[in-house]
């Protein structure tokens, strides 16, 4: 029963770390491609004259 915690608890540990390590890279390498605001699902909205926040016209 012990030999197969330990074996478990060193299965999720590897598991924990490459996922931390992947979400590490992930950010790294994607803020370094210089992507802009207006990329993906965030984007980034300027109001013109004659919209309110919302971007309805008024």
């Amino acid at each position: 029963m012990d030999e197969a915690r330990k074996k478990l608890r060193i299965c999720l540990l590897c598991v924990v770390s490459a996922a931390i390590i992947m979400g590490v890279l992930y950010c790294i390498l994607a803020a370094g491609d210089g992507s802009s605001v207006s990329e993906g699902t965030l984007v980034y909205h300027e109001c013109s004259e004659g919209m309110d926040d919302a971007g309805s016209i008024y």
